[in-house]
């Protein structure tokens, strides 16, 4: 499945899903209606504009964030974004030793890094835990997007690269300060409590039917059922409903 959500500082809210099929190679994309993960995320988020939902920032890591069709279609409606984007996308810049091409993997600027340019942030997680980071803003060029972007390297130690874990974003949102960017990346964290929670308290793989749209009706029930917990949680008018009807 692709999922879309609404997301806060203090509360989350899933918004839709629509089912994704592995493409079968032995018949031809026309004829099994093959739909990328790609097509199906510009589709939820067009619904999401359709039904009036406001959201100032799209968040997507980087299956999404890597794909120039996806970050072109969000420049094309206006609408700003934070996505991670993979270790291996390609980007230009000088290198010290380049004689010709100066194309190279973005995972390679971890080496012409200072790690005095890395600068200490801390980020609350999802569990309410804090986690203290490192990250350091360049402007490159990236291939595939036009012109020079806003590029912020994250990791969690500095220098240790085998074994660091080391993230990278970029973002089209120039009024956000690079820690606020990363503070907005990291609420995309609930989505994996969502997965997580849904699954292990609400039984969302645990159905026991076959076609599609049974699957999709069951899980569409988990969703329902988890929002209205979200809501029972978070949402004030509810919890003085309940007060006053206890």
């Amino acid at each position: 499945f692709v999922t879309s959500h609404l997301v806060s500082e203090f509360k989350h809210i899933p918004l839709d899903i629509k089912e994704f099929i592995p493409e079968d190679k032995t018949r031809t994309r026309e004829e099994q209606k093959f739909t990328t993960k790609i097509e199906i995320a510009i589709f939820l988020i067009e619904e999401a504009i359709r039904r009036g939902i406001k959201f100032e920032f799209v968040v997507a890591d980087a299956w999404y964030g890597s794909s120039p069709n996806f970050t072109d279609y969000l420049e094309a409606k206006g609408l700003k974004y934070i996505v991670s984007i993979k270790s291996n996308r390609n980007i230009f810049y000088k290198f010290p030793n380049d004689l010709k091409s100066s194309e190279h993997k973005i995972s390679e600027l971890l080496t012409l890094i200072s790690p005095d340019a890395f600068r200490p942030l801390d980020i609350k997680l999802s569990d309410g835990s804090n986690k203290k980071i490192y990250f350091v803003r360049m402007d490159l060029k990236v291939k595939g997007l036009s012109g020079k972007r806003r590029v912020i390297i994250e990791t969690d130690r500095i220098g240790d690269w085998v074994n660091a874990e080391v993230s990278y974003f970029i973002s089209n949102a120039t009024e956000l300060r690079d820690d606020t960017v990363i503070r907005y990346y990291h609420r995309r964290n609930w989505i994996e409590v969502f997965y997580r929670e849904v699954k292990d308290f609400l039984g969302a793989d645990e159905y026991q039917v076959r076609s599609m749209d049974r699957i999709l009706r069951h899980w569409t029930l988990c969703i329902v059922t988890y929002s209205m917990m979200q809501w029972l949680q978070h949402g004030k008018a509810i919890k003085e409903f309940v007060k006053k009807n206890d």
